[in-house]
C-alpha cells in the first residue's frame, strides 16, 4: 500500500512548486506592472477583434501561383461562360451591308501516327449582337450594360450563334491542335445580307485609306489576392488595318487560360472549388503583315489560339487552427518583450522593497553616530547625577547646610556638562568647550514656566511614542528612480559612484547572499549549535518535546514589534485584519497621526516602554539584557532614557515640598531637562 500511494505521488503531474512570498503573496507585483499588464490587455483584445473580424470576413488570404504548361484541347462555351466576342469591320450598316465578308471557322489539326495532319474546319455562323447577350454576363458583377450598348453600336457587331462552344488548344506538333480562324474576303451578297457596292467601298478607302476590323471581347481583370478575384470588362483595344490585294495581314491573337482552386472552408477541412478563367491579353497577340496580291482569297487572316502556359492559382483563407497559432503567437511575442522589460522592472523593485524593510540608508552615518554617541554619553552622566541627587534627598537625617554643600559640590561640573550637552542640541554640531553659563532670570522663570507647563500635560510614554513615530516618519528609504535602475540595467556600469547606488548595491548583495542556499543552511546549523551551547542534555531533550504552535478559534494577536508600528505610522491603509486584531481597532484607516488612537496603539508603545523599564530593573543576564539595549542604537537610547528622564522629573516636580529647599541643582536640571525635552523633539 505505501509502495502504490509512493507511486501515485510521483507520477502526480499537478504537483505544487513551494516558493517563498512576499507581502504574504506568492507574486510580488507593482502599480507599473499592473498599468502595463492592463494595457496589453487591452492591446490584446484590439487585436483579437481585429483578427477574429477578418477570420470571419475571409481577409486573410494564402494565394500560391503556379505556371505550367499545358498542350491539352479546352473548351469555351459560349453565353454560359463569362467570354464573348464580337466582330465588325469599320463602316455604317455593317450587318446589313457589309463591305467584306466575315468567316469564323473552327479548325481542327489531327496529327497521324505516320505524321501526317488530318485537317478539319467547321464554319461557326456568325449572327448579329444582342444586348441579353452581354448583359448576361455583365449582371453576375452589378453592371448594367445595356445603355452602353446601345451607345457603343454593339448591334451593328457580329457574334457566334447562340449557345456554341469552341475549342482551342494545343500546338502545331501536337496530336489534337485545334483553333478559331475569321477570315476577312470579298463581300457575296445571299438572302440575309446585301454587299456595299464597289463605288461605296472605293469611295470609303480614298477617305480612309485602309479598312478596319474592330474585334470587341468581354475580358477580366484577375486579382488572385482579393475574395472577389475577377471582374468584367468591355475590352476594345484590339484592331486590325488591311489594304484588300496590297497589304493582308496576319496574327495569331491568344487565350490565356487562368485556373483557379478555391478553398472555401475555414475549418482544418478542405471545400475545394474550382474555376476556369479564359482572357486575351494584348501581350500575347502577334501580328504579321504580308503584300497582297490580286490572286489573294483573303484579305486578312485571325487565329484564336490557346496559349500552353496556364496559370494556375491555389487559393485558401485562414483557417481556424492557423487563427489561434497566430493569436498565440502574437501573445507570446507581447509577452517576451513587455514581460521582459516589466519582468526586469519588478524585479529590482522587488529587490529595492525588501532593501527598505530589511535595512535603514544613512548617507552621513559618522557624523550624526557620533554626535548620537557624545549626547547619550552627557544623558547618561545627568541620569546617573539624578539617582545620586535623589538618594541624598531622600536622607532625612542630612541637613539644609549639607545638603547645600554637596550642590555647591556637585554643581561646577555638571553644570559644565549639561551645558555642553545644550549647545549640542541647540547647534546640532560637534560639541565645543566653550559655553556659557550666566543665564537671566526672566530666561530662568521663562524655563521654569515651560516646564511646568509641559510635564503637567506630558508623561515619558507620551513623550516615548511622539519621538518614536518622528523617527519613523523621518526614515526616508531609498526609491527605484532613473539612476538605480540604469545601474542594476547596465550591470552596475553607469552611476556606480552615486552614493544612493552604491547603498542600495550593497543592500542587493546582502540579500542575495542572504537568500543563499548555503548561507541559509548555515545559519541553521549555528542555531542547533546554539541550543546545544544554551541547554544541557535534559534541557535539549524538553526543548525537542515541547508541542508544535496551537491554532485555535481564539483571537490572534501579534506582540509589537517595529514593523507593525512602521505599519501604523507610515501605511495603516495596508494592514491587515491580523494587524488589526492585534492594535484593537475598528478603522484605522481614518486615524490621524497627530491624533493617535489611544485604545490601540498607546497599549503598543507602552508594552514596548514598559518592557525597556522592566529590562534594565531585571538583575538576571546583566550582560544580555546590556547588549540588547546597546543594539537599540545611539539615536533609541536616547529617547528612552529622556522618557525616563522625563518620568522622573514629573515625579519630583509633582512633589509636595517647601520651594526653599529647592537647591541650585534642582534647578538646573529642571532647565536642562526642559531644554533636551524641545530640542530632542526638534531634532526628531
Amino acid at each position: 500500500m505505501k509502495t502504490l500511494k509512493w507511486g501515485l505521488e510521483r507520477v502526480d503531474v499537478f504537483g505544487q512548486i513551494v516558493f517563498l512570498r512576499m507581502n504574504k503573496q506568492a507574486y510580488f507585483r507593482t502599480k507599473i506592472g499592473g498599468t502595463i499588464s492592463l494595457a496589453v490587455l487591452f492591446l490584446m483584445i484590439y487585436f483579437y477583434s481585429q483578427s477574429l473580424q477578418s477570420f470571419f470576413l475571409k481577409e486573410q488570404l494564402r494565394v500560391i501561383s503556379a505556371n505550367q504548361y499545358e498542350d491539352e484541347v479546352q473548351s469555351i462555351q459560349l453565353d454560359q461562360s463569362d467570354f464573348m466576342f464580337a466582330f465588325k469591320i469599320e463602316q455604317n450598316n455593317f450587318t446589313t451591308s457589309p463591305f467584306f465578308n466575315l468567316t469564323l471557322e473552327q479548325k481542327i489539326y489531327q496529327r497521324l501516327p505516320n505524321g501526317q495532319q488530318n485537317k478539319i474546319s467547321n464554319i461557326i455562323p456568325l449572327v448579329s449582337c444582342t444586348s441579353d447577350r452581354f448583359q448576361s454576363t455583365f449582371s453576375r458583377y452589378g453592371i448594367d450594360f445595356i445603355e452602353n450598348f446601345n451607345s457603343f453600336g454593339i448591334n451593328d457587331f457580329l457574334c457566334p450563334e447562340y449557345n456554341n462552344t469552341i475549342f482551342v488548344g494545343g500546338t502545331y506538333t501536337s496530336s489534337d491542335f485545334q483553333f478559331l480562324t475569321l477570315t476577312i474576303s470579298n463581300c457575296e451578297s445571299n438572302n440575309n445580307i446585301s454587299c456595299a457596292s464597289k463605288e461605296t467601298v472605293d469611295q470609303y478607302f480614298q477617305n480612309t485609306g485602309s479598312f478596319k476590323l474592330q474585334i470587341y471581347t468581354i475580358n477580366q481583370i484577375i486579382n488572385p489576392y482579393k475574395q472577389r478575384y475577377r471582374s468584367a470588362f468591355l475590352d476594345d483595344q484590339i484592331y486590325f488595318t488591311f489594304v484588300p490585294n496590297q497589304l493582308n495581314r496576319k496574327a495569331n491573337i491568344y487565350f490565356r487560360k487562368y485556373e483557379f482552386l478555391n478553398d472555401e472552408s475555414l475549418l482544418p477541412f478542405s471545400d475545394i472549388q474550382e474555376d476556369t478563367v479564359f482572357l486575351i491579353d494584348q501581350s500575347d497577340i502577334k501580328e504579321m503583315s504580308d503584300i497582297g496580291t490580286t490572286l489573294d482569297a483573303s484579305y486578312a487572316t485571325f487565329n484564336f489560339r490557346l496559349n500552353p502556359f496556364k496559370t494556375k492559382f491555389t487559393r485558401s483563407y485562414q483557417k481556424v487552427d492557423e487563427l489561434l497559432s497566430n493569436l498565440g503567437g502574437i501573445q507570446q511575442i507581447f509577452f517576451f518583450f513587455i514581460g521582459l522589460l516589466v519582468g526586469l522592472y519588478n524585479r529590482i523593485q522587488f529587490l529595492v522593497e525588501l532593501a527598505n524593510k530589511l535595512f535603514e540608508f544613512q548617507l552621513d552615518s559618522t557624523i550624526q553616530n557620533r554626535q548620537y554617541q557624545e549626547n547619550l554619553e552627557l544623558i547618561d552622566e545627568f541620569m546617573q547625577h539624578r539617582e545620586n541627587h535623589l538618594h541624598i534627598n531622600s536622607n532625612a537625617e542630612i541637613d539644609e547646610l549639607e545638603n547645600q554643600q554637596v550642590d555647591d559640590k556637585l554643581s561646577p561640573d555638571i553644570s559644565q556638562r549639561y551645558n555642553l550637552l545644550n549647545l549640542f542640541l541647540n547647534t546640532g554640531a560637534i560639541v565645543s568647550k566653550a559655553t556659557n553659563h550666566s543665564k537671566s532670570s526672566k530666561e530662568t522663570s521663562k524655563q521654569h514656566y515651560i516646564l511646568a507647563e509641559k510635564l503637567k500635560f506630558i508623561s515619558g510614554l507620551d513623550y516615548f511614542q511622539q519621538q518614536i513615530i518622528k523617527i519613523i516618519e523621518r526614515q526616508k528609504p531609498i526609491y527605484l528612480d532613473f539612476q538605480i535602475f540604469c545601474n542594476y540595467f547596465s550591470c552596475g556600469k553607469l552611476f556606480k559612484n552615486q552614493p544612493k547606488v552604491i547603498l542600495m548595491n550593497r543592500a542587493f548583495d546582502n540579500i542575495i547572499d542572504q537568500l543563499d542556499v548555503h548561507h541559509i543552511l548555515l545559519k541553521l546549523n549555528e542555531l542547533e549549535k546554539l541550543k546545544e551551547t544554551i541547554f544541557n542534555y535534559k534541557q535539549l531533550m524538553m526543548f525537542n518535546f515541547t508541542p508544535k504552535p496551537l491554532i485555535n478559534l481564539d483571537s490572534i494577536t501579534k506582540e509589537p514589534s517595529r514593523q507593525l508600528i512602521e505599519q501604523i505610522v507610515k501605511s495603516p491603509e495596508a494592514m491587515d485584519k491580523t494587524d488589526f486584531e492585534t492594535i484593537e481597532m475598528i478603522n484605522y484607516k481614518k486615524m490621524s497621526r497627530n491624533q493617535p488612537n489611544l485604545f490601540g496603539d498607546y497599549l503598543i508603545y507602552s508594552k514596548i516602554f514598559n518592557a525597556y523599564d522592566d529590562i534594565l530593573q531585571s538583575s538576571d543576564t546583566v550582560y544580555s539584557n546590556r547588549a540588547l539595549i546597546q543594539k537599540l542604537g545611539p539615536e533609541l537610547q536616547i529617547v528612552f532614557k529622556l522618557s525616563k528622564l522625563i518620568d522622573i522629573q514629573h515625579k519630583i516636580y509633582n512633589k509636595q515640598r517647601n520651594p526653599t529647599r529647592r537647591g541650585a541643582v534642582q534647578q538646573e536640571e529642571e532647565d536642562l531637562c526642559v531644554k533636551m525635552f524641545d530640542q530632542q523633539s526638534q531634532q526628531n
